[in-house]
């Protein structure tokens, strides 16, 4: 199974052109402008129209024409025609057409159903219908029937990792949310469901934990780490009863749980299983970061309930053998937080800061305050610099009007509390009390 050509796009207008716009800083406006039309045409035929959009980002290099068979004006975003070397492609009149063209082909690659609009393509009927229902089959090294739209190798993974890129952009606070958990735990009777060597699986885990949870969060995701606890089942099916229904309850973009691989004493590596396509991609960068420390044993497949039974796409990661010296002794030297940062850097599919930024960090037009050891208010107050702050539940600096028990408080543009002052809204005045909350009076018009 793989990723289907035909269905409803998962992102939006706005994720491409931030996309476009981040990896392209001097992208025309004529792409900009046209980006809807992916999300429309798709729509009409049934089409992902966010795949087309990566395809022609892949075609034209970020619409950026270098290298290029074809031009912008001749609004041929995939290479439609352009069959050999030399050949200069299809035009149409309007990008809207052209759009419309490759959404076509692509459904001639991906359904037997008819089009429902008027064809535009005119190669559609070169194509062998249904011949590549799937991204990953667009590729003609990896059709199975040897056919397929390009003969480059990995095509369609290629078109995925920038699907995978489109959707992290621009959601604010609907931000990459993870799913992080450890594997196994210790069980009512004392005995631990994990493998042992030179460390405890659980145990390295449990710690290696923290720091990926920190690493993905400054680099803008959302994370909710489970860990089972110790003491409380009484057999290890009880730990998936436990995970499960807190990942399936969320709206995660990723689920990832971490584990120490164990055989001989002998065998050494990193290796990461996946189940769906969508967590190939995530697989592949993970086990990529992590084998510039140890031996690569490659992304795989495997019948587990973390990735067979998650709403989100999960990967499994075997971080290493806990029962190799070698391993662990990398391990060791290397440490907790340098491992849990290249696992979030596969996540996030970016590099990132193995130095903290202590203090206001701004994200998505956002602010929040980072602690010396990664930390941040959640729920509450924090005095920064002599001045109150508030902080939501997922730690963003709030502003305006919180109502918090039975008083209300005001945060001006800045995130500060006013207190003791009198503020000016509109039509109406309020007088902050020193406390911050705002003052009312009794019957007699006295503050209270």
């Amino acid at each position: 199974m793989g990723t289907l050509i035909m269905g409803t796009a998962l992102a939006t207008v706005e994720q491409m052109r931030s996309y476009i716009r981040r990896v392209n800083p001097s992208v025309p406006q004529k792409v900009i402008d046209m980006l809807p039309f992916y999300l429309s045409e798709g729509q009409a035929e049934g089409v992902r129209g966010d795949i087309a959009f990566c395809q022609s980002c892949i075609e034209t290099g970020n619409f950026g024409f270098k290298g290029s068979a074809v031009t912008l004006d001749q609004n041929n975003f995939a290479g439609i025609g352009v069959t050999s070397n030399g050949m200069k492609g299809n035009s149409w009149d309007t990008p809207q057409l052209g759009i419309r063209a490759q959404v076509q082909h692509l459904k001639a690659y991906g359904s037997t159903e008819p089009l429902e609009q008027d064809c535009v393509d005119p190669r559609f009927e070169y194509v062998k219908r249904n011949s590549a229902p799937f991204v990953e089959w667009l590729g003609i090294q990896e059709n199975p029937l040897k056919s397929g739209w390009a003969k480059g190798k990995n095509y369609g993974n290629k078109i995925l990792t920038v699907l995978e890129s489109v959707l992290q952009e621009d959601k604010g606070d609907n931000a990459m949310r993870v799913f992080l958990s450890v594997g196994h735990s210790i069980l009512k009777s004392g005995a631990c469901t994990s493998a042992s060597g030179e460390v405890q699986e659980y145990a390295y885990c449990k710690a290696l934990a923290p720091y990926v949870k920190k690493y993905l969060e400054q680099a803008g995701a959302s994370v909710d780490l489970v860990i089972c606890p110790e003491g409380q089942f009484s057999k290890a099916a009880d730990e998936r009863d436990y995970k499960i229904p807190r990942e399936n309850a969320g709206n995660y973009d990723l689920a990832c749980e971490l584990h120490l691989n164990c055989f001989n004493g002998a065998a050494r590596g990193t290796e990461t299983y996946y189940k769906t396509s969508r967590g190939k991609v995530y697989a592949d960068r993970v086990n990529a970061k992590l084998a510039t420390l140890f031996p690569d044993r490659g992304v795989k497949t495997q019948n587990l309930y973390m990735l067979n039974q998650t709403k989100a796409p999960a990967i499994l990661i075997e971080v290493f053998f806990c029962d190799s010296k070698a391993d662990y002794l990398t391990a060791k030297n290397e440490g907790y937080d340098k491992i849990g940062r290249l696992i979030a850097e596969g996540i996030m599919g970016k590099t990132i800061s193995s130095s903290d930024k202590v203090g206001w960090i701004q994200q998505n037009g956002r602010w929040w305050y980072r602690h010396a050891d990664g930390s941040y208010t959640k729920s509450g107050w924090e005095k920064i610099g002599g001045t109150w702050y508030y902080f939501d539940a997922a730690g963003w600096m709030k502003t305006g009007w919180v109502l918090l028990g039975d008083k209300w408080y005001y945060l001006k543009s800045s995130g500060a509390m006013a207190s003791d002052e009198i503020v000016k809204l509109g039509k109406e005045t309020f007088y902050l009390t020193p406390e911050g909350h705002m003052g009312t009076t009794n019957s007699r018009g006295a503050l209270v």
